[in-house]
């Protein structure tokens, strides 16, 4: 081999600062996020049945999931900034409110479970979760406010036992998956969903379907037992739950990780 010219040197150079500058730049977005630690504003109002959960249907697919735990009627529709086309279902934040002396001032955590179109800054609370801002007694007083400003910022899911969980859409078959995932601890939401079947050694992406579900078309059957890695959207962390669909998996049933 022969001697390295200036010329090569410095594009190697370069390439390696290149590289460094990247990883660099990759580490600060996947660790560093403003909202994770300040204190921002927004407005907030709330629809639904007035102690309820909002609604049962919602853009995200959680369906009567919103009034039980882990949400416990804790939800909210976010505006464009918090819906992200979907992507931000199931993004958790702590919401507080103080322009209103009906306000507690304390934070109530929140789950992003619908779409609330044409705002962006703003949660369309459910009934249950504006109320749970007021100080003690004082919930139909604050919800009769109907809008205020409130501070909130991102905060890593918590669900507390209830492990990942994913949906069988009623719509599937051998030759078409659907899946909803839910109860996501940390990032809560989800940028890719792969899948490997029990008659295969590779992943395959899946792709976004609508709200909190993904999609996978087939020209051959999908045999379980069935394989998921997930990679969270904020940190990026890839979770693979292996096995959760078992070999006689059926459309409208839920499967919940064991472990991961």
């Amino acid at each position: 081999m022969g001697p390295i010219s200036s010329r090569s040197w410095s594009g190697w150079t370069f390439s390696f600062l290149s590289l460094q500058l990247l990883a660099s730049l990759n580490y600060c977005f996947c660790h560093t996020n403003k909202t994770h630690h300040q204190w921002l504003e927004a407005q907030a109002t709330w629809y639904g049945p007035p102690t309820g959960a909002g609604t049962t249907g919602g853009a995200c697919g959680y369906t009567d999931s919103v009034e039980k735990p882990p949400f416990h009627k804790l939800v909210a529709a976010g505006g464009d900034a918090f819906y992200k086309s979907g992507k931000g279902c199931g993004g958790c934040y702590k919401v507080k409110c103080k322009s209103h002396p009906d306000c507690s001032k304390r934070p109530v955590n929140i789950v992003i479970t619908d779409h609330c179109p044409g705002t962006n800054q703003h949660f369309d609370l459910s009934g249950h979760a504006f109320g749970a801002m007021a100080r003690p007694g004082k919930e139909d007083l604050l919800r009769s406010a109907g809008k205020l400003t409130v501070k909130y910022r991102r905060h890593p899911c918590k669900f507390y036992g209830t492990p990942m969980t994913f949906h069988v859409d009623a719509g599937s078959n051998p030759y078409y998956l659907e899946v909803l995932v839910e109860f996501v601890e940390g990032d809560g939401t989800i940028c890719s969903v792969e899948l490997r079947a029990a008659n295969s050694n590779e992943w395959v992406q899946m792709k976004p379907s609508w709200g909190a579900l993904w999609q996978h078309s087939c020209s051959s059957p999908l045999c379980g037992p069935i394989s998921f890695r997930i990679t969270t959207d904020e940190t990026k962390r890839v979770v693979t739950v292996n096995d959760v669909l078992p070999k006689d998996w059926k459309p409208g049933q839920d499967y919940r990780a064991t472990h991961h």
